[in-house]
């Protein structure tokens, strides 16, 4: 791959958080990092808020960042403009123009699940390996594609596992305006949105209702998991649904890719070994033959650093051959 920079300005555009952190490519350390909840909503601020960060982490350091790579949670083009489900305003922008007059440097933009697959395939959880696929469980849902030692993102769409359709009866709607997509029911606003639609289900003395007061909108993914690991009916409809819909997306990213790896991360993957066994039992149930024997399954190495830590290295994939 060449030498790496020794330096690296790392920005993480994510759904509810936005991260920023100086890297050491040689070593794959954090040097410093900062980070701050997503509230505004905006794409300007966001931009603003970000460059507020970098600049006080930029000040911390005498020695100079070699390239400026970029983490964002949603569609990259290759013109450096970006497309968010989440975050309204970036459609009217290009995002890699703005950071270059910024920083008067190249800078290297990918998608979120891009960047943290490059992360755990150089750094983490698939080092090592000619081909990985790292699935983000989060905000949304979506997955990174390594193969034979190089990141695949099509036109700058691959990787949208949040948005296959896993149920085509469905009449529930994702943010991309689909019906059915999985992000619906795994993902942090779809498992809340699932607890809100159905909380007649929940019942006075449920696990959820306690925690939120009567309220459905303090739900969360977090707080649901916890219920359904309570063994409280609800919740556990919840998680159910939810792992079998992500066991038949996983089964189709092994039935197209026949990947040897696939790490998982995000927020949700907290849970992952609660869910594991479950995902992998629907898995089989949709693979040829049921066996997953040739494929591993992992959680995140990287602690939620493998976005800004794979973004850190855009700039030497750009430049392999």
């Amino acid at each position: 791959m060449g030498d790496t920079p020794k330096l690296a300005l790392s920005l993480d555009f994510g759904g509810t958080k936005l991260a920023c952190a100086i890297v050491n490519t040689d070593l794959g350390k954090i040097v410093n990092y900062t980070y701050m909840a997503n509230k505004t909503k905006n794409a300007s601020s966001n931009i603003q808020e970000m460059l507020t960060m970098a600049d006080w982490l930029l000040s911390l350091d005498k020695e100079p960042v070699s390239c400026v790579g970029v983490s964002f949670g949603g569609i990259v083009h290759p013109d450096g403009s970006v497309v968010s489900d989440h975050i309204p305003g970036y459609e009217d922008i290009n995002l890699r123009n703005i950071l270059e007059e910024k920083f008067r440097s190249p800078v290297y933009i990918a998608n979120d699940c891009n960047a943290a697959v490059l992360g755990e395939w150089y750094y983490g959880a698939g080092k090592d390996k000619k081909d990985c696929i790292y699935v983000q469980l989060s905000t949304g849902i979506g997955c990174g594609i390594i193969i034979d030692g190089r990141l695949y993102s099509g036109m700058g769409g691959a990787g949208e596992l949040g948005h296959i359709c896993v149920d085509d009866g469905s009449d529930e709607v994702c943010v991309c305006g689909n019906k059915g997509c999985l992000e619906n029911f795994i993902s942090g606003w779809g498992l809340k949105n699932r607890a809100r639609r159905y909380w007649d289900k929940a019942g006075e003395d449920s696990y959820l209702t306690r925690k939120c007061k009567g309220n459905p909108d303090n739900a969360s993914a977090e707080m649901i998991f916890a219920g359904a690991k309570e063994d409280d009916p609800f919740c556990r409809w919840l998680t159910d649904t939810a792992v079998r819909k992500l066991g038949l997306a996983i089964s189709h990213l092994i039935n197209l890719w026949d990947p040897s790896l696939i790490v998982f991360g995000g927020g949700i993957s907290g849970d992952f070994s609660y869910f594991i066994d479950s995902m992998k039992e629907i898995t089989a149930q949709h693979v040829p033959g049921g066996d997953l024997s040739h494929c591993e399954f992992k959680k995140s190495k990287l602690k939620g650093n493998a976005p800004l830590l794979g973004a850190s290295i855009l700039n030497i994939m750009d430049n392999t051959d």
